[in-house]
């Protein structure tokens, strides 16, 4: 079985890495989910560059799609290069 993931990490306070996973017939939906999310002149979406409420907006239209995410968190180790090891692991 296929699927298709999209994959973002912040070093911000350590490594924190997303994984969200979309299945193949949910991909269009899902892309025209979040286009119909864009602001007018608006490219694409970056959530930390979006405002509290816009946030929230995002965050409920992406909990009714069916993504999938799976996060995978190594903040809690110092080394950098250790946690992208363990993180890929």
């Amino acid at each position: 079985m296929s699927v298709h993931v999209f994959i973002d990490e912040t070093k911000a306070n350590g490594l924190l890495v997303a994984a969200a996973r979309v299945q193949p017939r949910q991909l269009a939906p899902t892309r025209t989910l979040l286009r119909g999310l864009l602001l007018a002149r608006q490219e694409r979406l970056h959530f930390t560059k979006e405002g509290k409420a816009r946030q929230g907006q995002i965050a409920a239209a992406l909990c009714t799609s069916g993504v999938v995410v799976d996060l995978y968190d190594a903040r809690a180790v110092p080394d950098q290069r250790l946690a992208r090891r363990l993180v890929l692991e």
